[in-house]
C-alpha cells in the first residue's frame, strides 16, 4: 500500500493522486479541506483531479491536515 500522496499512474482510469481518498478517509468534505487550507473548493477539486500540479507547496499545504508527510 502507499502512503504517500502521489501514486504511479497506470492508466487514465486512476486518480493522479490520493488527495480524495486520504480525505474521504478521514471523513472530511472538499469544502472543509479547502477552508481549511485557504483555498477555492474549485482549485482544491482542480488539484485533486490533476488538472493543476501537486507540487511541494500544496503537498506542505495539505500534509499537516490530511494526517501524512510531504
Amino acid at each position: 500500500p502507499q502512503t504517500g500522496y502521489i501514486r504511479l499512474v497506470t492508466d487514465n482510469t486512476s486518480p493522479p493522486n490520493r488527495i480524495r481518498e486520504l480525505r474521504e478517509k478521514i471523513g472530511m468534505s472538499q469544502a472543509e479541506l479547502a477552508r481549511r487550507v485557504s483555498i477555492t473548493p474549485g482549485a482544491l477539486q482542480k488539484v485533486e483531479c490533476g488538472s493543476r500540479k501537486l507540487d511541494q507547496h500544496w503537498m506542505r499545504r495539505l500534509a499537516p491536515i490530511l494526517g501524512v508527510t510531504p
